[in-house]
């Protein structure tokens, strides 16, 4: 009896606490959230402000999944259109912001900001008169003349309306009284109508109100966007920079035309007779190293190897300067290095490989003098060794000079650990194993830098391969895919290892057929491409004679790899097509299919320019190996063709 009294009156509490629940009007989703905070007002303001953040980051889609929170939320509806139409602008949807700018001006038609998104979209749809009839309206209820000018006209520059841009500027000028107002948009919007002398002379006014701006006015005049600077351009920044008291940095800025054109000489010749003033040596260092930073963004050809041969001379002068502090001469120094870097690396300023070796030498000792502790030293040091082992052919050369620096007290201790892998190169390059093989196992032992040590057993492995000691090579590609799982050469050394392992089990393979394979691999360590491809070969005709065919031969199939990329990389792009085509149809199921038509397909590419075939290997790969380790690259290839 007690216990049904107890229950029926735990189902009365239930009830009245559900009927007191109804009755309560259901309060928004994000109120709780408003709790928390001072006022609803605050609360709005931080959210339209994370709003602002986002759309600026570009998470449009968090964007718009918060603005619909606080639509249903009750937030101000002004405030809410106010972003859409931000997000609407920002992803270019040009039509659906003109028609929400249409609809808010209904109940706002003196709110500025409106009308200059509306002016904004305008342009994007191409429509300059609707836009300028827009921007009128906005630069009478601008409260602040200039301001409102200055926005006007990015509204038209950044859409490319050169003429209307000259003309709203003019009346700007008329209207403020400053015949120099805005003058960088105007010799941009000067030089895409082809007026050459009225854009320098554009630019003259910039440089003398600001010499510092000259990167933006580099941008705006000679960037990606811009139109190709003209010689008339060019030879008109040139007189005026000829005329007493004209700013260094319109030299600088005619030397960078020049740059374009890929004539590094004149370029030097039009800034060489400033330097040895302080301003006009500190704004062509601060030029010189943002000129470095485009490089790698620069398409291969004249401007690429131009730019390098300035940014190093300049650098160079500059470094050496008596009246610059020595931080200043210090950040030179330190460019320099960088540079450096780029032109052995990219192997650019080659054309005569030894000069070039007794160039750069020359240039890093300068570096090591004046500033030992720069951090691109000792990655210069390496470069400059691999530089003259590779392209000048002379390990042993590349040898003595890692030798010396790895002797250099001043070197920092992870440029140690590099400069032993590359030395380890070096010699391996020389075929000296013995020295190799002594530096890359010390290396390898070093517990505190393990990318280096297992480099370095990754070579050690290839050279136990390659010396016929086949167990040990096992063990260590082995170890070096454990121990480094996302190392670069990982994958290879968990593809040698398994290789190795298989083929010693191969009824058909065997020792034999792996040491026939071993002497390929000394010549690839070696690099002696020729000598590699008569390994392969006699490898390949021995093997094809031998194996089962009609089983697996993941070591047939890295053979016929390896010879289809020394053919791609001596430009015999046929063969290489047919052997990787060979290695689809007669091992479908290998390990080494897929890379195969991935290497086709690239091939296809990127150097027949056939985007069609590329595409139906792409598709073929995707459809025949869904699982391929790198489907995720070859879905953005794929999107990435025509």
């Amino acid at each position: 009896m007690m216990r049904r009294i107890l229950t029926t009156a735990v189902l009365l509490a239930l009830l009245v606490a559900s009927a007191s629940a109804q009755t309560r009007p259901r309060e928004p989703r994000v109120m709780p959230q408003i709790r928390a905070h001072d006022g609803v007002g605050g609360f709005y303001q931080r959210q339209f402000t994370q709003i602002d953040q986002l759309i600026r980051l570009q998470h449009m889609s968090r964007a718009n999944a918060m603005l619909e929170q606080l639509a249903e939320a009750g937030a101000p509806a002004a405030e809410i259109r106010l972003r859409r139409i931000k997000i609407a602008l920002a992803v270019e949807q040009f039509e659906r912001a003109v028609e929400l700018c249409r609809e808010a001006l209904i109940d706002a038609p003196r709110d500025a900001q409106l009308w200059r998104q509306k002016a904004t979209a305008l342009v994007g749809l191409g429509d300059p008169d609707r836009a300028r009839e827009s921007i009128d309206r906005y630069l009478s209820l601008i409260g602040d003349p200039r301001s409102g000018f200055i926005a006007a006209v990015d509204v038209l520059s950044s859409g490319m309306l050169p003429a209307a841009t000259i003309a709203l500027i003019d009346s700007a000028r008329t209207v403020l009284g400053e015949p120099g107002f805005l003058p960088r948009p105007r010799a941009a919007a000067m030089l895409a109508l082809g007026d050459a002398e009225a854009a320098a002379r554009e630019a003259q006014r910039e440089l003398a109100a600001s010499p510092y701006n000259l990167p933006f006015l580099r941008r705006d005049l000679l960037g990606e966007s811009a139109p190709a600077p003209t010689e008339a351009f060019e030879r008109a920044l040139v007189e005026l920079a000829s005329e007493p008291g004209a700013p260094a940095e319109l030299a600088m800025l005619a030397a960078n035309a020049s740059l374009t054109r890929g004539d590094a000489r004149r370029a030097l010749d039009l800034v060489e007779p400033h330097l040895d003033r302080v301003a006009a040596a500190r704004s062509a260092m601060a030029n010189a190293g943002v000129l470095l930073l485009e490089v790698p963004l620069l398409a291969d050809g004249p401007e690429r190897a131009a730019t390098v041969e300035y940014v190093l001379a300049v650098l160079d002068r500059t470094s050496a300067h008596p009246r610059l502090t020595v931080r200043q001469r210090q950040r030179a120094l330190e460019n320099l290095a960088s540079a450096c870097i780029v032109a052995l690396e990219e192997d650019l300023l080659a054309d005569d490989p030894g000069r070039a070796v007794a160039r750069f030498a020359s240039l890093l000792d300068r570096v090591r003098e004046g500033h030992p502790e720069a951090e691109q030293l000792y990655a210069a040091q390496i470069a400059l060794a691999n530089y003259t082992r590779d392209r000048l052919g002379d390990p042993l050369a590349a040898a003595r000079r890692l030798e010396t620096l790895v002797m250099d007290l001043d070197l920092p201790v992870e440029g140690v650990a590099l400069a032993r892998l590359a030395l380890g190169e070096c010699y391996l390059a020389a075929r000296d194993t013995a020295r190799a093989r002594s530096v890359l196992t010390a290396l390898g032992r070093d517990p505190d830098f393990r990318e280096p040590a297992g480099h370095a057993h990754f070579l050690l492995a290839r050279l136990d391969l390659a010396q016929g000691h086949v167990g040990s090579a096992r063990d260590r590609f082995a170890a070096v895919a454990l121990d480094n799982p996302a190392a670069p050469y990982a994958n290879d050394a968990l593809g040698m290892g398994l290789i190795i392992a298989e083929e010693l089990q191969n009824p058909t393979g065997g020792p034999d057929l792996l040491m026939r394979y071993a002497r390929s691999v000394w010549f690839a360590i070696t690099d002696e491409p020729d000598s590699q491809r008569v390994a392969l070969r006699r490898y390949l005709a021995r093997a094809e004679q031998q194996v089962d065919l009609e089983t697996p031969q993941p070591l047939l199939e890295r053979a016929r790899l390896e010879l289809a990329e020394l053919a791609r990389a001596d430009g015999d792009l046929e063969a290489a097509l047919a052997m990787l085509a060979e290695i689809v149809e007669q091992q479908p199921d290998g390990r080494l299919a897929p890379r195969a038509l991935a290497l086709r397909a690239e091939i296809l590419a990127e150097q027949r320019g056939d985007a069609p075939a590329a595409r139906r290997e792409y598709e073929r790969l995707l459809a025949q190996y869904p699982d391929y380790l790198f489907a995720g690259e070859v879905r953005e290839r794929l999107r990435a063709l025509p």
